[in-house]
């Protein structure tokens, strides 16, 4: 019952700094980055201790085993979806998402984990659309955005656009609708569709730093 009043009364002092904390600061997007998740975060850490504590009081219990090797299953998966982008996988629908974090081409701003322990070359063929007959192809020319070539190919299939130009890490290229259906063009074909649909990769900007973006 203590553990109850405690948990109660943690929530009661959380819904209290944030009611004050919102009306001090007008903008509320600074307020919900900076103050909000950190406060969130502070008190279950605290709660977690202060369970921790109030347990040995009890009977010993094993708190950190698992009945059956099963039930880690998906906590495995959670935590290989987290290190997708630093293995050289998906960048979206990760961990990664909404932040400023870049693991393309190469480079990692990463504090801690470098571009070097990617396994898989996924991200490392950069692409960097210059001009396009297709509007969508064209956008991320005029937005300065970069498309890691999994992505560019998958597009190329899908939109068909009539010419592309473009760089590939770098190196100038022309995709020409005509010609690459004569000559059979590996972009037509696209990834297979599992590839598709396990691995997506967001846009990266072409200048530094990187905005927080999904």
């Amino acid at each position: 019952m203590s553990d109850f009043f405690l948990q109660i009364g943690a929530m009661a002092m959380f819904v209290g700094i944030v009611l004050i904390l919102s009306k001090k600061l007008p903008d509320f997007k600074d307020f919900h980055l900076y103050i909000f998740w950190t406060l969130y975060s502070l008190i279950y850490i605290s709660l977690f201790i202060a369970y921790l504590m109030r347990s040995k009081e009890r009977a010993p219990v094993l708190s950190f085993t698992i009945p059956r090797w099963s039930f880690a299953i998906v906590p495995v998966i959670v935590f290989l979806n987290g290190l997708s982008p630093y293995l050289g996988l998906k960048t979206e629908n990760s961990y990664s998402m909404y932040s400023n974090l870049r693991t393309e081409g190469g480079i990692s701003n990463h504090y801690l984990i470098p571009a070097g322990v990617q396994i898989f070359d996924y991200q490392k063929d950069l692409v960097e659309i210059v001009s396009s007959t297709d509007s969508t192809l064209n956008k991320f020319a005029l937005k300065n955005q970069l498309l890691v070539y999994f992505s560019f190919k998958d597009l190329v299939a899908i939109r068909k656009p009539q010419r592309v130009e473009y760089l590939l890490n770098g190196q100038k290229k022309v995709f020409d609708l005509k010609n690459a259906k004569a000559t059979n063009d590996p972009l037509l074909r696209g990834n297979s569709l599992l590839l598709r649909n396990l691995l997506a990769f967001r846009t990266i900007s072409k200048f530094e730093p990187q905005p927080c973006a999904h």
